[in-house]
């Protein structure tokens, strides 16, 4: 009865005591000493057998999680069907939500106290120490050198195991508390007015879930953190795959060509620009300019007016696309994509409407106080709308819409 690996740490333990009364009748010094060395060796074979047996049930608990994960989820989303359907009460969705938080966080807990715990990953794997034999020229050690070597193989095969198994349990807890947060964030419109106000409210109860929804985005950011410093790890590591690698390179070498072409752009567009302005004054100045260029001109005005943010927003655009979905997808990624789209996006409209409002064009106009005190205006109503925006999608990606995300709605209201 039992695992494959109990029973091989039954066999190493019974063949650990057999060589051990082998010793005891050695003849010579130095048998005696093999023997001692193979039945240490074949103790330490029998706890590696002992620790994959420990390694399954770890496996095993994995599972669970995904297991009660789905469950939360199945029960969340029958209940918002139903509510949706007016065939359930606010009461219903006060008591799942009640229920649902303390699984949250203690999910959370686990998160965090598995992430403080990742150093130790491979430690407590029992490893072949050192050969206690090797200075036996004369002995026959090839059964000894054999054995250990099978004792180190397995230390380093049962290090990777656990490595990965940590890594598959930090995954799982990640998205259980994801999929935990979601489904309390589904209940939220759904609950009893009192209730839904007292979470929002800057009363204890809101102060509380507020709190706790700051010590989900800490342990999200930690865990992405470690995640990442992980993958860069595995590229540049001894075991890093070979396909990967030459995948990343094609993917740096377009990068590099891309900003290339982009610097390159800059200083042409520059050059151009101060050409085109120059010939524009001229050919106004001496009433030359035909009707398809004044037809035309607008249109070139606004683009030059606001070639910089858009240069810059389409780089961004061309690089996340050049990046793939596997690195756009991550959390960090998305961050800094929200964070320029909202910057270049103000930059961009604040350029347009400077440009509609202007009476002179673009290639010909001078700087007046008039057009600097609007510039100013705009630039001023623009950069209050980009933070509050900024401040709103970065919120939404991070807790959702949860209290932090009413509160500063609030604040953002107030501010307006």
């Amino acid at each position: 009865p039992g695992t494959e690996a109990e029973r091989r740490a039954r066999e190493a333990a019974s063949e650990r005591e057999r060589i051990l009364e082998e010793a005891k009748s050695a003849r010579t010094a130095s048998r005696r000493l093999l023997a001692e060395e193979r039945a240490r060796l074949l103790g330490v074979k029998e706890s590696q057998a002992q620790y994959e047996a420990k390694l399954q049930r770890d496996e095993e608990a994995v599972a669970a999680i995904v297991e009660e994960t789905i469950s939360w989820g199945a029960k969340v989303a029958a209940l918002v069907d139903k509510l949706q359907l007016r065939e359930a009460t606010a009461e219903q969705a006060d008591l799942l939500y009640d229920a649902l938080v303390p699984e949250l966080r203690e999910t959370t807990n686990e998160l965090s106290a598995a992430l403080s715990s990742l150093r130790q990953a491979s430690g407590g794997v029992p490893g072949p120490g050192k050969n206690q034999v090797a200075g036996l020229e004369e002995a026959d050690r090839s059964k000894v050198d054999e054995l250990y070597q099978e004792v180190a193989d397995e230390h380093r095969r049962l290090q990777k195991e656990r490595s990965d198994l940590v890594w598959k349990r930090l995954e799982t807890l990640h998205k259980g508390m994801e999929s935990l947060r979601s489904g309390r964030l589904a209940l939220l419109p759904w609950l009893s007015p009192d209730h839904r106000g007292a979470l929002e409210g800057l009363g204890a109860e809101g102060v509380a879930q507020a709190t706790e929804e700051a010590r989900q985005v800490a342990v999200t950011m930690r865990y992405h953190a470690r995640s990442s410093t992980r993958s860069i790890l595995g590229l540049v590591g001894p075991n890093r795959d070979r396909t990967t690698e030459v995948g990343l390179g094609l993917t740096g070498l377009k990068v590099l060509l891309s900003l290339a072409v982009f610097a390159w752009w800059r200083r042409f567009m520059r050059r151009r620009v101060s050409s085109w302005r120059k010939a524009a004054t001229g050919a106004r100045a001496r009433s030359r300019l035909s009707d398809r260029a004044q037809r035309w001109e607008p249109l070139l005005g606004l683009l030059l007016r606001i070639r910089r943010p858009l240069e810059w927003l389409l780089l961004i655009i061309g690089l996340m696309w050049l990046l793939g979905p596997s690195v756009a997808g991550r959390i960090e990624a998305r961050l800094v994509w929200l964070i320029f789209v909202w910057l270049l996006g103000g930059r961009l409209a604040i350029g347009i409407l400077d440009e509609l409002l202007a009476r002179q064009r673009f290639l010909v106009r001078k700087v007046t106080e008039t057009s600097a005190l609007r510039l100013r205006s705009l630039r001023l109503v623009g950069r209050a709308t980009v933070f509050l925006g900024l401040t709103l999608a970065l919120t939404s990606e991070l807790v959702g819409e949860g209290t932090i995300y009413r509160w500063v709605t609030w604040l953002c209201w107030l501010v307006a």
